[in-house]
């Protein structure tokens, strides 16, 4: 065999296990109940010889060491050995043990907000040769609740064979008098490249704005429209702006929020009984999780979702909803956000006080557990050292993020043997299940040096078999 083949292939198996590395440490289910951190800032080492009492199980396609948690017995905690950037560091996880749930999915369509409108305009702009502005009063908007909400001013030209294109900006100011917005400052300004071209090109940078290309969120309260325009013509002519197209693609928001529900991100959860209810505001759809088969959607559920439509006057309109059975992961036991927190801190400080962890200081466990949400688990969303501050890596600058899922790992499942043969860890030497495995860096180094070796034999020998060689 040539050295090239031998080389190649040495260095495709190489490629192959570190691939296979990556590509294992996608996004599972269960990352949703638990928080994990990789101890990657420089100065912090450790040493997993050093337990004892730990089980090992296969996490990400490679070994990993698990234990129940000495803050809270219930939970998992999971260390794992992880390459990031060229280096190995200690993960560290976090786990509310999880179990499977037949469940009923009913995906709804929320009726029109209702907001949406077509405010006459009617006004006449003179358009000046070579560039010119000119503002106007365009109206009164009122929303009776948060909406999400799209403009568009719909301009013609009346007369002027011209070379023309219009701009414009969009400005809503909340109402002397009333009742001013509960957020957003009330002023919001709307940029509008491209209202209108004739006869020459109109060049834009292509960016989304909010209220222009996508909805932009409004609060409640009464607006003073004006509409500010821009231009570029080669001779005079006449606009017609004819009215302002205001369109809610999205639902609004009711004040004040329900009990017990929270806003993040433009979704809207919260939950009636036991069915767990996600809004979609801007799709203005909504995702009710019932558990077991359900034939049609719960009645508190229902009466639920049109008390929150009553602000818009859609609390009587019908929802249009579609059910499927399915299986899901829930939490098997009850714990928080703040003790899943508080667990994490304490294993982070039992780590150092038993020497498994070196290097890391008091300051460095605060700051991590006061990042730690429930979900920052996995390798996109999982805590890492990033220019002075621990963050989810998925906001790391550069980040090789990866879009596939996996299943979930036996340990985190409460039904599986592997859970039950959880025990808290101790110090001292791990003779039942110390840490042994080769980390992937030295394969991929061993497989790289015995493509070299067998290149050089290779080379060597046809050298020998050379004619004149001797």
């Amino acid at each position: 065999m040539h050295a090239e083949k031998i080389c190649a292939l040495a260095l495709l198996l190489a490629s192959l296990l570190y691939a296979l590395q990556v590509v294992t440490a996608c996004f599972s289910p269960a990352d949703l109940y638990a928080v994990e951190v990789l101890l990657n800032k420089p100065g912090v080492s450790y040493s997993l010889d050093r337990l004892s009492g730990v089980l090992e199980v296969e996490y990400a396609g490679s070994k990993a060491y698990a234990y129940r948690s000495h803050y809270d017995e219930r939970l998992v905690v999971l260390l794992s050995e992880q390459e990031l950037a060229g280096g190995r560091y200690l993960g560290v996880r976090l786990q509310v043990p999880v179990e499977e749930e037949v469940v009923t999915v009913f995906r709804c369509r929320l009726p029109g907000s209702g907001c949406s409108t077509r405010l006459p305009v009617g006004r006449v702009v003179n358009i000046t040769p070579g560039s010119g502005e000119a503002t106007l009063e365009v109206g009164v908007i009122s929303f009776k609740a948060p909406s999400f909400v799209v403009f568009k001013p719909v301009l013609r030209v009346l007369e002027g064979g011209v070379n023309l294109t219009v701009s414009g900006v969009l400005t809503l100011e909340a109402t002397p008098g009333g009742e001013p917005p509960r957020r957003g400052g009330g002023v919001y300004h709307v940029a509008m490249p491209c209202l209108l071209a004739q006869g020459a090109p109109c060049y834009r940078v292509m960016v989304v704005i909010p209220g222009y290309d996508a909805p932009l969120r409004v609060e409640e309260g009464a607006y003073r429209a004006t509409l500010k325009l821009s231009w570029i013509s080669t001779s005079s002519a006449r606009v017609l702006v004819e009215e302002l197209e205001v369109r809610c693609e999205g639902e609004v928001l009711p004040q004040p929020l329900p009990r017990g529900w929270a806003l993040e991100d433009g979704v809207l959860t919260g939950s009636v009984g036991s069915a767990r209810i996600r809004v979609y505001l801007e799709s203005g759809t909504c995702e009710v999780v019932v558990p077991g088969s359900a034939e049609s959607l719960p009645g508190e559920v229902e009466e639920q979702l049109k008390s929150m439509l009553a602000p818009a006057g859609l609390g009587s309109a019908a929802l249009e909803c579609s059910a499927a059975v399915d299986k899901r992961l829930k939490p098997s036991v009850s714990v928080g956000e703040e003790e899943v927190r508080a667990a994490l801190r304490r294993e982070l400080e039992w780590l150092v006080e038993s020497g498994v962890v070196e290097g890391l200081s008091s300051s460095d466990i605060e700051a991590i557990t006061a990042a730690a949400r429930l979900g920052y688990a996995g390798w996109n969303r999982r805590l890492a050292w990033h220019m002075g501050a621990w963050k989810p890596y998925d906001e790391v600058p550069g980040a090789v993020l990866l879009r596939c899922t996996t299943g979930v790992a036996e340990v985190f499942s409460i039904e599986s043997s592997a859970y039950e043969q959880l025990r808290p860890a101790s110090a001292g030497g791990a003779p039942e299940g110390a840490p042994s495995s080769t980390p992937a860096a030295l394969v991929v180094a061993l497989a790289v040096l015995l493509a070299a070796t067998l290149a050089y034999l290779a080379a060597k020998h046809r050298a020998q078999q050379a004619p004149g060689t001797r």
